[in-house]
């Protein structure tokens, strides 16, 4: 496997991870279901971005293919990534543990889990402004990464995902303890290289390096 695929793998990995434990609507309502309902329903909302995401990957891509002067589009986006990754990492080095009321609530619908992550603007946000973008340009130097980093990604962010749902089911407050904190706070390092590295891609794309 070349250094393109390992790269491709690798972000997909980090990425996922990240999105997997990172607070927003859906990780909320996994933990709610886990709490209140066990490790079974947790996880059938765990897997809900294999059943919305396709869509809104296809979408980004496919727009950002119709676009003209595509090495200059895709240095601009290096840049703008690299800001928007640098705050997600001081936002995951800043993270705080997750409290959730206790109510007592019927397992939610099929229907529930997709609008609640068709409703999450960070999977919008994510695949607009980051996921997309890598897709193509690694593309371009070994068709193969797409395949890499879309596996990586997903399996790395169900099953982060599926692991908060087993760990809440054990102990409600896995996500206000250290370990989690400590994680947050590792991922948020990894995002600030990522940023780093970014910022050297974008001058690349500009002709610069």
């Amino acid at each position: 496997m070349n250094d393109v695929l390992w790269g491709s793998f690798g972000a997909g990995a980090v990425f996922g991870v990240i999105g997997g434990i990172s607070p927003g609507p859906l990780l909320v309502l996994i933990i709610s279901e886990s709490m209140r309902h066990g490790a079974h329903a947790g996880i059938m909302v765990a897997m809900t971005p294999l059943l919305t995401d396709l869509p809104i990957l296809i979408l980004a891509v496919f727009l950002l293919n119709q676009l003209s002067h595509f090495e200059i589009l895709l240095g601009c986006i290096s840049i703008k990534d690299s800001i928007f990754l640098r705050r997600l990492g001081w936002l995951s080095l800043r993270t705080a543990g997750i409290l959730l009321e206790d109510e007592k609530l019927e397992p939610h619908s099929f229907l529930a889990r997709k609008m609640t992550n068709y409703l999450n603007p960070s999977m919008y946000l994510f695949w607009f402004t980051f996921g997309a973008p890598f897709l193509v340009s690694s593309t371009l130097d070994n068709p193969g990464s797409a395949i890499f980093f879309i596996f990586s990604f997903y399996i790395s962010i169900v099953g982060a995902k599926i692991l908060i749902a087993l760990g809440v089911a054990r102990s409600s407050r896995l996500t206000e303890g250290v370990w989690y904190l400590r994680i947050m706070k590792f991922l948020g390092i990894f995002l600030m290289g990522f940023a780093l590295l970014f910022i050297k891609d974008g001058l690349g794309y500009f002709g610069l390096i």
